[in-house]
């Protein structure tokens, strides 16, 4: 489900939606609106909804600087990536993918297990990193080529992997261990016409002592599993209706 974000936007906002997503695709710096459906905090979300949605546009932040213009504005996105270094990081990224997804088992729960855990074993989890600092560690580059990521950046790479792999995958906001101010963010995953819940960063040792306290005697699960199996530690965010806009749940 590529679309899963904008398919909960109303009309104004899908329109806003598209011109963000072809000039973020097109790696643009400058997009001009010739008038602006919606306030700057939506338009912020908007564009948030389309990194979420595409998280094969690792090259920008999802942010941008606005500049009134009229009824309209120019948004100014910042590259993550200079454009000189795209095409090698292009190559790096799917070369990584390729390496992750050989002799995969056929079935796809299986499957998408075995990816968490080879991702988990490719990449660190950066305890190090300021998410408001530096936004790459908020991309799957940093969990391919760089190999130090966060949340985000784990959930966006298996995403992006599941997909070529033809499953149906999205990315989850919510919160974990009751940690309602920084956020989280995990992936759901459609096998056999339901949907699953999958949270690579539980697999990392930071994060075993919290693990343990909202699940005794209970290993993180690498597997996709139902929503029952997180409740306690995990919480969905509720303005996305996860459960209800999901075709087949």
């Amino acid at each position: 489900m590529r679309t899963f974000y904008y398919q909960q936007l109303s009309s104004g906002e899908k329109w806003v939606y598209q011109q963000m997503a072809k000039a973020m695709g097109e790696r643009k710096r400058l997009l001009r609106l010739p008038y602006l459906p919606v306030q700057e905090k939506r338009l912020r979300e908007i564009s948030l909804f389309v990194t979420l949605d595409n998280p094969d546009f690792y090259w920008t932040k999802g942010s941008f600087l606005l500049r009134r213009e009229g009824n309209g504005a120019v948004l100014q996105f910042p590259l993550l990536i200079s454009e000189k270094e795209i095409p090698s990081a292009n190559a790096a990224v799917m070369s990584t993918v390729s390496e992750l997804t050989e002799n995969l088992p056929a079935e796809p729960a299986a499957a998408a297990e075995e990816i968490c855990r080879r991702l988990i074993d490719w990449a660190e989890y950066d305890l190090s990193a300021d998410p408001l600092e530096d936004r790459r560690n908020q991309s799957l580059w940093s969990v391919f080529v760089r190999r130090k990521s966060l949340c985000m950046g784990f959930s966006k790479a298996l995403c992006l992997i599941l997909r070529l792999l033809g499953m149906d995958c999205i990315i989850v906001l919510g919160s974990v261990f009751g940690d309602h101010q920084n956020g989280h963010s995990w992936n759901m995953v459609r096998i056999s016409g339901g949907w699953y819940h999958l949270d690579v960063t539980m697999g990392f040792a930071c994060f075993q002592p919290l693990w343990e306290r909202y699940h005794p005697g209970m290993e993180p699960p690498a597997a996709p599993v139902p929503f029952t199996v997180l409740h306690g530690s995990h919480e969905m965010n509720g303005r996305f209706l996860y459960e209800r806009m999901l075709p087949g749940s």
